[in-house]
């Protein structure tokens, strides 16, 4: 005995349950707990500045330092450190 056999012959039987698998998703879909926005702690902040054809000195004290000024004023912040490199256009 298969299962398209049976729903052949029974098919208020496989209509009934398909109706209660349908009302049981849509109750489950509006009672289930999910939280757009969950409350969640990134411990990390990342920036990230191009200025090209330019030394890492001037990187780090045109960009560097203003950013890193300003990201120390941010409250919670424990560390800062950052990274000026030397990337030239190609």
């Amino acid at each position: 005995m298969s299962i398209s056999s049976t729903s052949i012959r029974r098919p208020i039987t496989v209509t009934v349950i398909f109706i209660a698998i349908t009302l049981l998703g849509i109750f489950s879909f509006f009672n289930i707990g999910i939280d757009l926005l969950p409350n969640i702690n990134i411990p990390h902040l990342i920036v990230q500045t191009t200025y090209l054809n330019a030394s890492p000195e001037e990187v780090e004290k045109q960009i560097t330092e203003p950013l890193e000024s300003a990201v120390a004023t941010v409250t919670g912040v424990k560390k800062v450190t950052s990274v000026s490199l030397d990337r030239r256009e190609r």
